[in-house]
Protein backbone atom coordinates (compact mmCIF):
# COMPACT_ATOMS: atom_id res chain seq x y z
CA UNK A 1 0.00 0.00 0.00
CA UNK A 2 2.76 2.59 0.59
CA UNK A 3 4.37 2.04 -2.39
CA UNK A 4 0.55 2.10 -4.94
CA UNK A 5 0.67 5.38 -2.50
CA UNK A 6 3.93 6.82 -3.34
CA UNK A 7 3.27 5.45 -7.74
CA UNK A 8 -0.25 6.37 -7.89
CA UNK A 9 -1.50 9.07 -5.12
CA UNK A 10 -4.08 6.57 -4.60
CA UNK A 11 -4.68 4.55 -1.26
CA UNK A 12 -5.59 1.24 -0.54
CA UNK A 13 -7.43 -0.93 2.14
CA UNK A 14 -5.19 -4.19 2.46
CA UNK A 15 -8.37 -6.27 3.38
CA UNK A 16 -9.41 -5.57 -0.21
CA UNK A 17 -6.45 -6.35 -2.22
CA UNK A 18 -6.33 -10.30 -4.06
CA UNK A 19 -3.17 -12.08 -2.12
CA UNK A 20 -2.47 -15.19 -2.93
CA UNK A 21 0.98 -16.86 -1.13
CA UNK A 22 3.73 -19.36 -2.25
CA UNK A 23 1.73 -22.11 -0.30
CA UNK A 24 0.27 -23.87 -3.18
CA UNK A 25 3.27 -24.00 -5.19
CA UNK A 26 5.00 -27.26 -5.25
CA UNK A 27 8.64 -28.37 -6.49
CA UNK A 28 6.88 -29.69 -9.31
CA UNK A 29 5.73 -26.53 -10.36
CA UNK A 30 8.79 -25.39 -9.93
CA UNK A 31 10.71 -27.58 -12.45
CA UNK A 32 7.55 -28.04 -14.86
CA UNK A 33 7.61 -24.10 -15.06
CA UNK A 34 11.48 -24.36 -15.67
CA UNK A 35 10.75 -26.72 -18.63
CA UNK A 36 9.40 -24.01 -20.52
CA UNK A 37 11.28 -21.37 -20.20
CA UNK A 38 10.05 -19.54 -16.86
CA UNK A 39 10.80 -19.36 -13.38
CA UNK A 40 8.50 -18.56 -10.48
CA UNK A 41 8.08 -15.40 -8.53
CA UNK A 42 6.17 -13.66 -5.69
CA UNK A 43 5.09 -10.53 -7.16
CA UNK A 44 3.55 -7.48 -5.67
CA UNK A 45 2.04 -5.80 -9.08
CA UNK A 46 -0.15 -2.50 -9.18
CA UNK A 47 -1.13 -0.96 -12.45
CA UNK A 48 -3.01 1.73 -13.82
CA UNK A 49 -4.87 2.04 -17.31
CA UNK A 50 -7.15 5.15 -17.89
CA UNK A 51 -9.14 5.05 -14.81
CA UNK A 52 -9.17 1.46 -14.32
CA UNK A 53 -6.44 0.54 -11.39
CA UNK A 54 -5.17 -3.07 -10.28
CA UNK A 55 -3.33 -4.18 -7.51
CA UNK A 56 -2.52 -7.85 -6.08
CA UNK A 57 0.22 -9.95 -5.03
CA UNK A 58 0.58 -13.58 -6.29
CA UNK A 59 2.84 -16.13 -7.44
CA UNK A 60 3.99 -15.11 -11.78
CA UNK A 61 5.70 -17.33 -14.33
CA UNK A 62 8.47 -14.95 -15.43
CA UNK A 63 10.65 -15.71 -18.74
CA UNK A 64 14.27 -16.83 -17.58
CA UNK A 65 16.06 -13.62 -18.77
CA UNK A 66 13.22 -11.56 -17.35
CA UNK A 67 14.80 -8.43 -14.94
CA UNK A 68 12.63 -9.83 -11.85
CA UNK A 69 13.75 -13.60 -12.47
CA UNK A 70 17.44 -13.57 -10.71
CA UNK A 71 16.04 -11.71 -7.35
CA UNK A 72 17.06 -14.63 -5.31
CA UNK A 73 17.40 -15.06 -1.12
CA UNK A 74 17.09 -12.15 0.86
CA UNK A 75 16.95 -9.36 -1.70
CA UNK A 76 13.98 -7.59 -2.95
CA UNK A 77 13.67 -5.59 -6.02
CA UNK A 78 11.57 -2.78 -6.97
CA UNK A 79 10.60 -2.36 -10.98
CA UNK A 80 8.76 0.31 -11.95
CA UNK A 81 7.95 1.33 -15.75
CA UNK A 82 8.24 5.06 -16.48
CA UNK A 83 6.72 6.64 -19.97
CA UNK A 84 9.95 8.15 -20.56
CA UNK A 85 12.60 6.09 -18.58
CA UNK A 86 11.72 2.65 -19.56
CA UNK A 87 12.03 -0.08 -16.52
CA UNK A 88 14.10 1.09 -14.01
CA UNK A 89 15.12 -1.20 -10.78
CA UNK A 90 15.75 -0.77 -6.85
CA UNK A 91 17.43 -3.46 -5.65
CA UNK A 92 18.74 -4.76 -1.96
CA UNK A 93 18.20 -6.62 0.66
CA UNK A 94 14.37 -7.10 2.36
CA UNK A 95 15.03 -9.60 4.97
CA UNK A 96 17.58 -9.88 7.95
CA UNK A 97 17.66 -7.87 11.27
CA UNK A 98 19.36 -4.85 10.19
CA UNK A 99 17.33 -4.31 6.83
CA UNK A 100 14.04 -5.04 8.58
CA UNK A 101 14.56 -2.62 11.02
CA UNK A 102 15.75 -0.29 8.93
CA UNK A 103 11.79 -0.06 7.54
CA UNK A 104 10.21 -0.35 10.75
CA UNK A 105 11.88 2.80 12.02
CA UNK A 106 11.25 4.11 8.41
CA UNK A 107 7.71 3.47 8.90
CA UNK A 108 7.28 4.69 12.73
CA UNK A 109 8.97 8.46 11.01
CA UNK A 110 6.69 8.37 8.41
CA UNK A 111 3.84 8.01 11.40
CA UNK A 112 5.56 10.47 13.14
CA UNK A 113 5.39 13.39 10.68
CA UNK A 114 2.21 12.72 9.54
CA UNK A 115 2.94 11.81 5.56
CA UNK A 116 -0.28 9.89 5.02
CA UNK A 117 -2.41 12.58 5.58
CA UNK A 118 -0.64 13.87 1.79
CA UNK A 119 -2.62 11.03 0.20
CA UNK A 120 -6.32 10.80 -0.34
CA UNK A 121 -7.82 8.01 2.09
CA UNK A 122 -8.91 5.02 0.24
CA UNK A 123 -10.14 3.52 -3.27
CA UNK A 124 -13.77 2.63 -3.00
CA UNK A 125 -14.36 -0.86 -2.49
CA UNK A 126 -16.18 -0.82 -6.43
CA UNK A 127 -13.07 1.05 -7.97
CA UNK A 128 -10.74 -1.68 -6.57
CA UNK A 129 -12.75 -4.45 -7.31
CA UNK A 130 -13.50 -3.22 -11.46
CA UNK A 131 -10.38 -3.56 -12.12
CA UNK A 132 -9.27 -6.99 -13.58
CA UNK A 133 -6.41 -8.66 -15.74
CA UNK A 134 -6.02 -8.41 -19.24
CA UNK A 135 -5.91 -11.16 -21.33
CA UNK A 136 -2.56 -13.44 -20.40
CA UNK A 137 -1.37 -16.69 -20.38
CA UNK A 138 -1.44 -19.02 -18.33
CA UNK A 139 0.55 -22.24 -16.33
CA UNK A 140 -2.46 -24.96 -15.29
CA UNK A 141 -1.67 -28.25 -13.57
CA UNK A 142 -4.18 -30.83 -13.09
CA UNK A 143 -3.84 -34.05 -10.80
CA UNK A 144 -5.71 -36.71 -12.56
CA UNK A 145 -6.43 -40.58 -12.91
CA UNK A 146 -4.49 -41.74 -15.83
CA UNK A 147 -7.26 -43.06 -17.91
CA UNK A 148 -8.35 -42.73 -21.53
CA UNK A 149 -10.49 -39.58 -22.05
CA UNK A 150 -9.34 -37.20 -19.44
CA UNK A 151 -7.24 -35.28 -21.30
CA UNK A 152 -9.83 -34.88 -23.90
CA UNK A 153 -12.25 -34.25 -21.16
CA UNK A 154 -10.39 -31.29 -19.66
CA UNK A 155 -9.94 -29.24 -23.08
CA UNK A 156 -13.40 -29.95 -24.04
CA UNK A 157 -13.93 -27.66 -20.87
CA UNK A 158 -11.43 -25.25 -21.51
CA UNK A 159 -12.80 -24.96 -25.25
CA UNK A 160 -15.89 -24.09 -23.78
CA UNK A 161 -14.39 -21.00 -22.16
CA UNK A 162 -12.77 -20.04 -25.01
CA UNK A 163 -9.02 -21.07 -23.50
CA UNK A 164 -6.90 -22.12 -25.98
CA UNK A 165 -3.93 -24.77 -25.05
CA UNK A 166 -0.75 -23.85 -26.38
CA UNK A 167 1.56 -26.63 -25.29
CA UNK A 168 1.08 -29.91 -22.67
CA UNK A 169 3.20 -32.12 -20.81
CA UNK A 170 1.17 -35.42 -20.06
CA UNK A 171 3.24 -37.80 -17.63
CA UNK A 172 3.35 -41.94 -18.30
CA UNK A 173 1.29 -44.05 -17.14
CA UNK A 174 0.65 -45.01 -13.28
CA UNK A 175 -2.06 -47.64 -12.94
CA UNK A 176 -4.25 -46.43 -10.17
CA UNK A 177 -2.41 -43.32 -9.60
CA UNK A 178 -2.88 -39.81 -9.77
CA UNK A 179 -0.71 -37.93 -12.31
CA UNK A 180 0.14 -34.76 -12.71
CA UNK A 181 -1.19 -33.03 -16.38
CA UNK A 182 0.35 -30.04 -17.08
CA UNK A 183 -0.47 -27.15 -19.83
CA UNK A 184 0.18 -23.82 -20.99
CA UNK A 185 -2.96 -21.94 -22.78
CA UNK A 186 -2.97 -19.19 -24.97
CA UNK A 187 -4.07 -15.50 -23.95
CA UNK A 188 -7.14 -15.79 -22.53
CA UNK A 189 -9.54 -13.43 -19.90
CA UNK A 190 -8.96 -14.30 -15.93
CA UNK A 191 -12.88 -14.85 -15.67
CA UNK A 192 -12.76 -17.01 -18.12
CA UNK A 193 -9.54 -20.01 -16.83
CA UNK A 194 -11.05 -19.74 -13.51
CA UNK A 195 -14.81 -20.67 -14.63
CA UNK A 196 -13.06 -23.73 -16.72
CA UNK A 197 -10.73 -24.82 -13.82
CA UNK A 198 -13.79 -24.69 -11.58
CA UNK A 199 -15.87 -26.85 -13.39
CA UNK A 200 -12.46 -29.65 -14.18
CA UNK A 201 -12.03 -29.63 -10.41
CA UNK A 202 -15.61 -30.96 -10.10
CA UNK A 203 -14.47 -34.45 -12.36
CA UNK A 204 -14.11 -36.95 -10.87
CA UNK A 205 -10.81 -37.64 -12.30
CA UNK A 206 -9.41 -35.11 -10.56
CA UNK A 207 -7.62 -35.86 -7.99
CA UNK A 208 -6.53 -32.62 -6.12
CA UNK A 209 -7.11 -28.71 -6.64
CA UNK A 210 -5.43 -27.44 -9.49
CA UNK A 211 -3.08 -25.15 -9.81
CA UNK A 212 -3.43 -21.70 -12.04
CA UNK A 213 -0.32 -19.68 -11.93
CA UNK A 214 -0.19 -16.16 -14.32
CA UNK A 215 2.49 -15.97 -17.61
CA UNK A 216 3.80 -12.41 -17.19
CA UNK A 217 4.97 -11.80 -20.52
Amino acid sequence: PNLIRLAFRKSVVLSKLKVRGIDSISQFDIEYAKRFGYVIKLIAQAKQSGNRFLARVEPLLLKEDHILAKVDGAYNAFLFRGDETGDVLLYGQGAGSRPTASAVVNDLCDLAQGRESRFPQALSASNQEAASIPHARYYLRFSVIDQPGVLAQIAKHLGNERVSIADVIQFERKVGNAVPLIMVTHHCSEESIDRAVNTIDRLSSIRAKSQKIRIED
